[in-house]
């Protein structure tokens, strides 16, 4: 029994030790491996975990299915368990929108226009150009001229 709690002391005193522990308002980075998207990754026996994750589920117990360990710094290699808090992927996504994290325009990844051409694409709205006319200038579908003019797309970038 002895030689269990011996092997979880020494795994949890080598996963503190990848931790740069600082003061409790400032983040407590993360010093061992990163995925391809930027967040810790630490290895308990074969399974790979999240070291956030692993701080928070220290402090709140096993998450349910369903629930992420979030940051509140927004920092992704951030373990300091003031800075994460449970929630769920709609919550993460509600907090990017609030925090003005979620891509958008140029940033976003399927975008094909730029904020210059969208100012153009105003432009010839008000010059008089219908929706079929602009589809043609700038070689675009008609329902994407049609939902900037609407303002249901691009709707956030002043003229």
């Amino acid at each position: 029994m002895s030689n269990i709690k011996d092997n979880a002391r020494i795994e949890n005193e080598r996963f503190w030790s990848y931790i740069d522990i600082k003061e409790e308002d400032e983040c407590w980075l993360w010093k061992g491996g990163i995925t391809t998207n930027g967040y810790g990754q630490f290895r308990i026996g074969n399974k790979k975990v999240r070291p956030h994750r692993v701080v928070l589920e220290m402090n709140v117990g096993k998450l349910k299915d369903g629930e992420q360990a979030l940051h509140h710094c927004d920092i992704k290699l951030c373990c300091n368990p003031y800075h994460i808090y449970k929630g769920t992927c709609d919550d993460n996504m509600k907090d990017k929108v609030a925090k003005n994290r979620q891509a958008r325009g140029e940033t976003h990844g399927n975008s094909k226009l730029t904020e210059d051409d969208v100012r153009y694409i105003r432009q010839l709205i008000s010059d008089g150009y219908n929706n079929n006319e602009i589809s043609s200038i700038l070689n675009i579908d008609f329902s994407t001229v049609w939902r900037i003019k609407r303002g249901d797309t691009w709707g956030w970038l002043d003229a």
